[in-house]
């Protein structure tokens, strides 16, 4: 009894394991990103450059994979890598620590902010601490720091924002 209960503790840790692996790179800011360019150049379109995986996206990832005899899950994949021919760039961020939550919070503000054609990027500095997004804006249009504070809390994760102003 004692040995059917820990193969089938181990089977749901690696099942569990592969989950989290596919989940981890699916919230990979670059990584996404770099997916969804190499989509792009093959064809498909997998929605709006914004760092995340969308339906569009998954509908993207599983046309791709199902013309390429992959299975067709709809997920960034080592399979689905290596056939965009990203997986040489990524196999050891694979097995690397993933990011941690302050820098994924950091690093989708930050693309948010150079998507936003109304908000100068440059004029803004973001730094998150154990969830706390620091706004730190040097200008003079206070609509546009108004419209960064609003994008700023549409990144999930974010505990509270903390805004400062230099002229």
């Amino acid at each position: 009894m004692a040995r059917k209960f820990s193969v089938l503790c181990g089977v749901m840790l690696m099942l569990v394991g592969g989950l989290w692996a596919e989940t981890r790179l699916d919230q990979d800011v670059d990584l996404v990103e770099r997916v969804k360019d190499a989509l792009r150049a093959e064809g498909y379109d997998p929605g709006p450059a914004d760092g995340r995986v969308s339906e569009q996206t998954r509908l993207a990832l599983r046309s791709f994979q199902k013309e390429n005899n992959l299975e067709a899950t709809g997920r960034i994949d080592d399979a689905t890598l290596e056939r965009l021919n990203l997986s040489e760039e990524q196999t050891v961020g694979l097995h690397a620590e993933p990011a941690s939550l302050d820098d994924r919070i950091r690093q989708q503000i930050e693309l948010r902010l150079e998507q936003e054609p109304r908000i100068q990027a440059a004029r803004l500095q973001v730094r998150v601490e154990q969830g706390v997004i620091t706004l730190t804006y040097r200008g003079a249009d206070p609509t546009e720091f108004t419209r960064a504070v609003a994008l700023a809390r549409t990144v999930p994760g974010g505990k509270k924002i903390v805004l400062r102003y230099q002229r």
